[in-house]
């Protein structure tokens, strides 16, 4: 094992332990190590702090699309040891971080909350996970009926308007809840629950665009005379509601599958 004395801290170390550089092809290993050489760096980054951060901020405007793919690279390959790293460093700049994030969304308001929206939608699986999780913890519950009640104070019609702009969500809701306790449906996938919520929401369309009412059906009654369906999405369809009257819950095959 081949061993170097540092010329600052005068410690032998292995090799592996030194910082190295090439030299006409040749790996050569630098006369200090690499802790003492954190500690020249940041010795000097301390003296010369706003020429180092304009420096770094010139060649991160130049170099965009390459720090980036970089930042994006070593954070997947160290992605447990940088979440703790950024909760870490959350914890101790917290009044700093929020005092920044506010300043700059004021300076921009709407060009912050397209940004938000975007990257959302793009991570919503992932966002909606972390959601759900969080207001199960106390932390969570408690920080939910602040809101609420901070929500109601501000605008009391404000859950009527939200029921009233939102009522096929609520709808599909209550009737796949409903329709789960009475075992005439299964444990539906994110995606197929999604299908069904696409179903209502064009059922509201189409009575919101024709002016009449239009309702959702099971093709396959899920309380037939002879025969019980199932409350999933590919046994629903979309009638008019005079049409759905008569049809009750009578099944013809022909009709349907014709």
């Amino acid at each position: 094992m081949q061993t170097k004395i540092c010329s600052k801290c005068e410690q032998a170390k292995e090799l592996a332990c030194f910082p190295f550089y090439k030299y006409k092809g040749e790996k050569k290993h630098k006369a200090h190590c690499k802790d003492c050489q954190r500690e020249l760096y940041r010795e000097w980054y301390e003296k010369n702090e706003e020429y180092a951060k304009e420096k770094r901020k010139e060649y991160v405007e130049k170099n965009r699309e390459e720090v980036s793919k970089k930042r994006k690279a070593a954070y997947r390959e160290n992605i447990e040891e940088m979440r703790k790293r950024d909760r870490e460093s959350y914890r101790r700049n917290r009044d700093k971080i929020i005092a920044r994030h506010k300043r700059k969304y004021e300076e921009d308001i709407e060009k912050s909350r397209a940004y938000a929206r975007k990257r959302y939608w793009d991570n919503v699986e992932e966002n909606r996970k972390r959601a759900r999780d969080y207001w199960k913890t106390p932390e969570g519950e408690v920080k939910r009926k602040e809101l609420y009640q901070r929500r109601c104070e501000n605008d009391p019609e404000h859950f009527k308007k939200y029921y009233a702009k939102n009522k096929d969500r609520y709808r599909e809701h209550s009737a796949r809840r409903r329709w789960l306790e009475k075992k005439a449906s299964i444990n539906l996938t994110e995606e197929q629950i999604q299908q069904m919520r696409d179903i209502y929401w064009l059922a509201r369309d189409l009575t919101t665009i024709h002016g009449e009412q239009y309702e959702v059906d099971h093709i396959i009654p899920v309380k037939g005379k002879d025969i019980c369906g199932l409350h999933v999405p590919w046994n629903l369809q979309i009638l008019p509601r005079h049409l759905n009257r008569q049809k009750t819950n009578r099944y013809n095959a022909d009709e349907v599958f014709c």
